[in-house]
């Protein structure tokens, strides 16, 4: 079975993460936060990605989007493998540009149904 993935995306502080945690909640979905994908792939011991992530976020660059594929990947496949029920994902903070966006078009597509976007557009005072 193929993921069934929502991307949620919104400026800091949002409700992202509030949202995201409801959905799970009431619908069943898993929630991936590309974020916190890469700074605990940073952390893992052994990683391929340590140190290259490590560098980009001191510099205050993305990350190449094969990486961060690469690791929503997989934690969806791992995700599944542990329950084949849990096929469906919110993709918070991913895709950030449209680089993001044609990587993930090149590597997934076929491999993952993407249903729609959800996005906050809050201002400052909210």
């Amino acid at each position: 079975m193929k993921p069934v993935v929502v991307f949620v995306l919104g400026g800091p502080g949002a409700g992202k993460g509030t949202q995201c945690a409801r959905i799970v909640e009431k619908y069943g979905y898993t929630h991936l936060s590309a974020g916190d994908l890469l700074r605990d792939e940073r952390k893992r011991p052994g990683s391929q990605y340590g140190e290259l992530i490590e560098n980009y976020i001191k510099e205050g660059e993305i990350v190449p989007v094969e990486i961060t594929i690469s690791l929503l990947k997989r934690a969806m496949d791992e995700t599944m493998a542990a329950n084949s029920q849990k096929n469906k994902f919110l993709i918070d903070g991913f895709p950030r540009n449209e680089d993001n966006l044609q990587g993930w078009k090149k590597t997934m597509d076929g491999k993952a149904d993407v249903s729609f976007v959800l996005f906050f557009d809050c201002d400052n005072e909210v």
